[in-house]
């Protein structure tokens, strides 16, 4: 019987003992649960600053000016394959808005020429980007990267001690100057003036600037340093090896340098000035003529105002027009009134307006062509 109850109180005192370790066992994990807890609301693990967003991002934080954060993104829109980054702007954007709870904001890279507009709008945000809504729905990720990778050409030094093309240089390509040198010239039926018994033909625009001067087979005198017309092409390649048009397969050889266009031949040489700047009121008229698609207005502006052109084709009863400013780099070769005829070349000087209207459509890129070099085409075979 003793023995009996020695066992009883042993197995009693084992469970009491057990229920005790597995009550302090939870009394413990509670503590830790609890501790843990607080410690992850007093260190919160996301980043706690919109400098830490941006860092945790892998772009590169520059500043912040009240609602606009200045960055350098890692990614641009569209990647090499033009694959849309559109997940990675979106997760930045998510990480953003709790820092601008109902705020507008802005995202800008101005080494990307990207300007993210966040906007707050009926209890929800808005995402435009570089001024589009629906920004990866609207622009052609092939645009997009051919219109990012454009650049001049290489440019190849080559001296001229030419007269003449020294002075139209000095002149802005005044025909004023034209005269001094070379008296009046005699004009031809193909819009040419010829000088000096053929040796020297220029074309100009209705402005009075020279557009085109040729150096034909009577043409003695070196058009550029170690250059006559006569000058084999082969000869020319060894004295300036960086052409960026044709080739000797193509029977020619095309530069692009500081102030010129020189296409050389067999038989002659071409010349043409370089112009690359800003078309301020083109784009403005175009940006007019999308608005209202007036076309009559769009034309007459340009006739009014630019001007230089190297030809004007308009029929404003069918809507079709043919204009070409060869040395800005566009032309407008529209027909019923369609847009998407206005075609931007390799050579224009890009803004983020004409960026936009090619990237979603609007208009036509011509990015790996050059206006000049087609001009220069189609007067060779016209000739």
């Amino acid at each position: 019987m003793k023995n009996n109850s020695l066992l009883k109180i042993i197995i009693l005192f084992f469970i009491i003992v057990f229920f005790g370790l597995l009550c302090f066992s939870f009394f413990l994990l509670s503590n830790i649960k609890n501790e843990n807890s607080r410690k992850a609301i007093i260190n919160d693990e996301r980043p706690q600053s919109v400098e830490e967003v941006i860092i945790a991002s892998e772009s590169e934080y520059i500043k912040e000016d009240e609602n606009k954060i200045y960055v350098k993104f890692i990614n641009d829109l569209y990647d090499e394959k033009e694959n849309s980054n559109e997940m990675y702007f979106n997760k930045l954007i998510d990480e953003l808005k709790r820092f601008y709870e109902k705020r507008d904001f802005y995202l800008i890279d101005n080494s990307k020429d990207i300007e993210i507009y966040v906007k707050y709008e009926d209890e929800s945000y808005v995402i435009i980007i570089n001024g589009i809504e629906d920004y990866f729905e609207k622009v052609d990720g092939k645009i997009y990267s051919d219109i990012n990778k454009i650049e001049l050409p290489q440019r190849q030094v080559i001296y001229t001690y030419n007269d003449l093309l020294n002075g139209l240089v000095a002149g802005q390509m005044s025909i004023k100057y034209i005269s001094k040198i070379l008296g009046e010239g005699e004009e031809l039926e193909n819009g040419y003036i010829s000088y000096l018994d053929g040796a020297i033909l220029l074309k100009t625009t209705n402005t009075k600037t020279v557009r085109n001067i040729i150096f034909t087979y009577k043409y003695d005198n070196e058009v550029v340093k170690g250059v006559k017309v006569k000058t084999d092409l082969r000869e020319i390649l060894n004295l300036y090896p960086n052409n960026v048009f044709g080739s000797l397969e193509n029977k020619y050889l095309g530069y692009y340098t500081d102030d010129f266009y020189y296409f050389f031949y067999d038989d002659e040489v071409s010349v043409y000035a370089i112009t690359y700047n800003e078309n301020s009121e083109f784009e403005e008229f175009l940006t007019k003529y999308l608005e209202d698609n007036d076309l009559d207005k769009f034309v007459n502006s340009i006739k009014s105002v630019i001007r230089n052109y190297d030809y004007l084709e308009y029929d404003s009863d069918i809507k079709k027009a043919h204009i070409m400013f060869s040395h800005k780099g566009y032309e407008i070769d529209i027909e019923e009134n369609n847009p998407k005829g206005i075609i931007l070349y390799g050579n224009y000087y890009f803004t983020n307006i004409t960026k936009d209207y090619a990237q979603i459509g609007l208009i036509t890129l011509k990015s790996k062509e050059n206006s000049v070099e087609k001009i220069e085409k189609e007067r060779r075979r016209n000739r």
